[in-house]
Order: C-alpha cells, then structure tokens, then sequence
C-alpha cells in the first residue's frame, strides 16, 4: 500500500460508523414492528371489546330511562354506562395515541435515514391526529350527556325524597292533631 494510512483509517472508521448506523435502524425498525404487531392485537382485542361494552351500555341506558324504576336504580344504572363509556373510550384513545406514535416514529425513523416525509406522509399524520382528537371529543361529548341525565335523574329523586317527606310531616301533624284532640275530648268528659 502506497497510500495515505491516515485517510484509509478514517476510511475505514467511516464504513464502521455506517454499520453502526445501519445496525442501530435495524434495531428501531424491529422495535417499531413489534409496536404495530401489539397494535394489531391490541385493535383485534378491543373490536370484541367495544362491542360487549355497547351491548352493556345500551342495557344500562335503557333501565336509567325506564320509569318503572325506582330513580336510584335509574342513577346506579346510568352511572355503570357511564363507567363503561369512559373505559370505552379510553381505549379507543389509547389506540389511536399508539397509532399516531408509531407512524411518527416510522417517519422519522425514514427521515433519519435521509429521505423527506411525503406529502402522504404529513397527510396520514394529519388523519391519525384527528382521529385522537376525534375519539376524545366522543368521550366529552359522551360523558356531557350522561353528566346531565344524571344531574336530572338525582334532581328528581330529591324531588321524590322531599315529597315523601312532606306527606310523612303531614301524616305526623295529622296524627299529633287527632291525639290532641282526643287527649282534649277524654280531659273534658
């Protein structure tokens, strides 16, 4: 070898330092794989799932409306459908977290790599994105609606509750006159 050592040596660190690198992009894309194959259990799971939790919540929506219960078992129900909405919907927002972390991720892996997001890229970011924003605002909008039904349905039972206790107080004096005057009508015989 009749060359410059110095510059081979540098040469040859270069190429080493690539295998690093290559080795290290292996290393993400595996793990990056393993995310999306959770993923895909994940998704599969809870397809079986958010149906049980509907038929659930549907069940429960139906005896909190239904007048021939009492109002307490009307609220218990609405607030088990409330439970099962917000377990619902976590879900769904945590998988759609992980969807958006794991095409972020492939992205930036590819940039690290040199190569620009496409425009289908940004745009499937942009769609994963509203898709988590989406399924959030489900669940306020969700948890809204049960939050006032319930207001109305506990309202009602303090009605009920004041009511009973106003015909009980009524009964009571009621009572307490007609031993007075009895009381009064033995007195005086």
């Amino acid at each position: 070898f009749t060359g410059n050592w110095n510059k081979l040596g540098d040469d040859v660190k270069s190429i080493g330092d690539n295998f690093a690198n290559i080795g290290d992009n292996i290393k993400k894309n595996v793990e990056i794989s393993k995310q999306e194959i959770q993923l895909a259990k994940d998704k599969r799971k809870t397809i079986v799932e958010e149906a049980s939790l509907n038929r659930d919540i549907a069940k429960l929506r139906l005896d909190a409306a239904d007048k021939t219960k009492s109002n307490k078992e009307r609220i218990d129900a609405l607030r088990k459908s409330l439970e099962k909405e917000k377990q619902l919907t976590v879900e769904k927002v945590k998988i759609a977290q992980s969807e958006l972390d794991i095409y972020q991720k492939r992205v930036a892996l590819a940039e690290g790599q040199g190569k620009k997001a496409s425009k289908e890229d940004k745009d499937r970011i942009a769609e994963l994105t509203a898709a988590k924003i989406n399924a959030e605002t489900e669940e306020f909008q969700r948890s809204k609606r049960a939050q006032t039904t319930l207001s109305t349905l506990e309202l009602d039972l303090l009605n009920e509750t004041e009511k009973n206790n106003i015909v009980e107080l009524k009964r009571y004096i009621k009572k307490s006159i007609l031993l007075k005057m009895d009381l009064v009508t033995k007195t005086s015989l």
